[in-house]
């Protein structure tokens, strides 16, 4: 539960086409140029799971000190998840997941800032950048917490 000022700080956050004030729906679009079109889920949900990631990630942006959040991956289309090397079942074709990086932070800091976020799925896959998703939320995740913290 939250109050009346807790709600007017979050709705402060959001501009008239649903973006937050430091994500825009533009960055989490497939980069196959098919937008939100093409995923497991349609365009309409992938839409709105993408502005509740943004708020997570809003989240993650304010407990890593406002530092910028680079969103490298979004959604995916199932044809742009394949040419990536993606999971068949991978988040990102709901647009429930995005692989970020935090300039100035090691992605060990991302990772450990991310779990206190509302992330169900974290894995680090390089030195330069963190994926997060929401997968015990959604009928379509895992259902399964997934924790994987490769880089020390």
């Amino acid at each position: 539960m939250a109050g009346a000022q807790t709600f007017s700080r979050l709705n402060a956050l959001e501009s008239s086409d649903g973006s937050t004030a430091h994500f825009d729906f533009s960055e989490f679009e497939s980069k196959d140029g098919s937008g939100f079109s093409g995923g497991k889920v349609s365009a309409t949900t992938v839409k709105e799971n993408v502005r509740r990631n943004m708020y997570k990630l809003e989240a993650l942006r304010k407990k890593c000190g406002d530092l910028a959040v680079t969103v490298n991956s979004g959604f995916r289309s199932i044809s742009h998840n394949a040419s990536v090397g993606g999971a068949a079942n991978s988040m990102h074709l709901y647009g429930i997941a995005a692989d970020v990086a935090v300039s100035g932070l090691s992605t060990k800091t991302v990772y450990q800032k991310a779990e206190t976020c509302g992330y169900s799925g974290l894995e680090t896959y390089t030195v330069s950048w963190q994926h997060v998703d929401s997968r015990v939320e959604y009928p379509y995740g895992s259902q399964s917490w997934w924790w994987q913290d490769g880089v020390a």
